[in-house]
């Protein structure tokens, strides 16, 4: 986990890039389930680069369970999912989905075109329907 952690998150600037008014994270994680909290964050906390990560999930409980705020330099935000969600998830330099497989095409949707990085925890889907969709998405896209 840490060197594909390692491999997705070099791919950032070695600056981040700070715009007037808005947050800028490097990483935005949607999901703070099983894989985030006990390989994901732990990857990140090995890492030489600090980052500025926001966590979002549907579950109050689980983000107050395993609300970690600083750690080795990282700083990390954990949020609900609300309507700022995917704009603040649009200004970072990657999109880490981190859910359901049930899920994934969904957000795959509302983030693919948007100049931003997409990680997708695998597996990427476990529907042959969502499969075929997700093929055709991405030949449409380039």
């Amino acid at each position: 986990m840490a060197v594909v952690v390692g491999v997705v998150i070099n791919a950032l600037p070695s600056e981040r890039i700070k715009e007037k008014g808005k947050n800028k994270y490097d990483l935005s994680i949607i999901g703070a389930g099983d894989v985030v909290v006990n390989r994901l964050i732990p990857a990140l906390e090995r890492m030489q680069r600090r980052l500025n990560v926001i966590i979002y999930d549907i579950d109050d409980s689980r983000i107050e369970k395993n609300r970690r705020d600083c750690i080795n330099g990282n700083t990390f935000t954990y949020k609900i999912k609300d309507e700022n969600f995917k704009k603040n998830a649009l200004n970072s330099s990657i999109v880490w989905i981190a859910t359901p497989s049930s899920t994934h095409l969904t957000y795959l949707e509302e983030f693919v075109n948007k100049n931003v990085f997409v990680a997708i925890e695998k597996p990427l889907t476990s529907l042959k329907s969502e499969y075929n969709a997700l093929r055709k998405m991405l030949r449409s896209d380039g």
